[in-house]
């Protein structure tokens, strides 16, 4: 209970669908489906294995859930990248830029590409 306490005060132990493509019924009953649905997820590496583990875990069931339940996707590629974040409020651009930083922080992510199995 005190882990995932402190694993959500200090990192948000989420990840998220970052796009999803729906399922596409087929034309005719023996045509069940053109595509099965899929989409991409993500969840940061920053922090602690625990963290990232929860994070992972966290985003598999995100998929599971949105392709319909266990065991109904198949994980077709994993990939880490390094993105930059901005931030959108301006207090936060303002401050940065006075300390002689920039308007945006690096930060890795793991991406995860998915189909849904039918």
């Amino acid at each position: 209970m005190f882990i995932a306490g402190a694993c959500l005060v200090l990192s948000a132990c989420t990840g998220e669908l970052v796009e999803t493509r729906r399922r596409v019924k087929g034309p005719v009953s023996s045509v069940p489906w053109i595509d099965a649905g899929g989409g991409h997820a993500r969840y940061s590496l920053r922090g602690y294995g625990f963290m990232r583990n929860d994070r992972r875990e966290d985003v598999l069931g995100k998929i599971s859930a949105y392709c319909g339940g266990d065991g109904k996707y198949k994980i077709v590629d994993e990939v880490d990248r390094e993105e930059a974040e901005t931030s959108f409020r301006s207090e936060g651009v303002e401050r940065a830029l006075e300390e002689g930083g920039t308007h945006y922080r690096k930060a890795r992510y793991h991406h995860l590409y998915f189909e849904c199995v039918p």
